[in-house]
């Protein structure tokens, strides 16, 4: 057996788009994932058409890509040599394999299994969030390059068609990286006795709005921001708001004020031509009591149980990535056993009906308490039905996104 080259291989992979910008020290957490192998000449390593979850590096030797045409015959798109990788995405996305890989000549290979990443990612945010980061910037770099092509190829119908399944494909792969980075089903947890719900729908195949909660020390830390627009550029903005988040909450996550200023100058330098709005809120277990802090974002519904009736939430700021010195304030409320705090984007309260009317805050208020009074096991599964309703078959025209915490 050949002998391991663990500086060889970490330098490969500072190539590879997916993982630029992690450190050495994160490099060498993903390097003896890799296993190695040898295929013989006339081996197929990957065929087009197959699903895969694994990436390859090339140690030593040579292999040759290839792609059906329309008539089935296989055309060459290359040779790659040592040094050379391939199937970085599918170790993210299902989608079948795009192009058929087999050794011209005995070829030593180093791979990484989607399962043996998964286990870093489990134990390593910062890792997870740079590299989902990282694969969405490529995905979406793609996709400029294949509109472009399409463009000027509008008068090549054979082009266009095959431009065009690659723009697909380019945007499936972002809704599976998107789903697979960040929870967007349906979920419920639970942390010192404060419940959490929330549901996701985007409109699009990848959608702008975001939730990330991290509890720790008796503290629950939550964002829900909506992006402008959606589509894979909403996408990439939210991919910049997840490493945000992570690293902030680390940093300042206990003074509301600074993280979305910081968060605030963050997205203004980094995609200055995109803006969104978000509530951050730390939910301290300890005192039983809730810190609101507004970026332009809904105000969200906070039932008092004891009396039977909503709270008032008077946080101010403006939408991040609009200037680059707002001024932000929090609001404290204490809450008890039996309260109820919703938060939402406007994607729910700007929904039409048939007769083109919104749903608007005023219903989902309406909705929120009769499902409260009602006693509604499921409260978010009530208030969706609701809505669903209420827009009939009228198409929904943003992403539905609602997070209910229960005390």
């Amino acid at each position: 057996m050949e002998t391991r080259n663990t500086e060889h291989i970490i330098s490969v992979l500072k190539t590879v788009p997916t993982l630029k910008g992690l450190e050495d020290h994160e490099l060498k957490l993903i390097e003896p994932l890799f296993t190695q192998k040898t295929f013989h000449t006339g081996d197929f390593i990957i065929v087009e058409g197959t699903q895969g979850n694994t990436m390859y590096i090339i140690n030593r030797g040579a292999v040759l890509v290839t792609k059906s045409d329309r008539k089935g015959e296989q055309v060459s798109l290359g040779v790659l040599n040592d040094g050379a990788f391939f199937g970085e995405l599918s170790l993210f996305d299902n989608l079948p394999r795009s192009a058929t890989v087999t050794a011209i000549e005995d070829t030593s290979i180093f791979m990484l299994t989607r399962t043996d990443l998964d286990n870093v990612f489990k134990t390593n945010l910062e890792i997870t969030n740079k590299i989902y980061h990282n694969t969405l910037i490529e995905i979406f770099s793609r996709f400029r390059k294949r509109l472009s092509s399409f463009t000027f190829s509008q008068y090549y119908l054979r082009e266009k068609n095959e431009i065009l399944s690659r723009i697909n494909r380019d945007l499936s792969s972002a809704q599976e990286i998107q789903q697979y980075f960040i929870n967007t089903e349906s979920g419920k947890h639970k942390y010192r006795g404060v419940k959490h719900t929330f549901i996701y729908q985007p409109s699009d195949a990848i959608g702008g709005d975001f939730i990330n909660v991290k509890t720790e020390g008796g503290r629950i830390y939550m964002i829900i921001a909506d992006v402008q627009g959606h589509g894979i550029t909403a996408a990439l903005v939210t991919g910049v708001l997840k490493s945000a988040f992570v690293m902030l909450v680390k940093e300042c996550g206990d003074d509301p004020v600074q993280f979305l200023s910081k968060l605030n100058n963050h997205l203004y330098e980094v995609i200055n031509s995109i803006y969104a709005t978000c509530y951050y809120t730390i939910i301290d277990t300890e005192q039983k009591k809730v810190i609101f802090a507004k970026a332009g974002h809904h105000q969200p519904f906070f039932w008092n149980s004891e009396k039977g009736n909503f709270r008032t939430i008077n946080a101010k700021g403006p939408g991040l990535g609009i200037v680059d010195d707002p001024v932000y304030s929090i609001t404290e409320l204490p809450y008890n056993g039996g309260d109820k705090l919703l938060f939402f984007t406007d994607g729910i309260i700007e929904q039409r009906n048939p007769e083109g009317d919104m749903y608007s805050s005023e219903r989902l208020h309406k909705a929120f308490k009769s499902a409260i009074q009602a006693g509604k096991k499921n409260i978010l599964d009530s208030l969706l039905l609701n809505l669903h309703d209420f827009a009939g078959n009228v198409e929904y025209e943003d992403d539905i996104t609602m997070l209910l915490y229960e005390f």
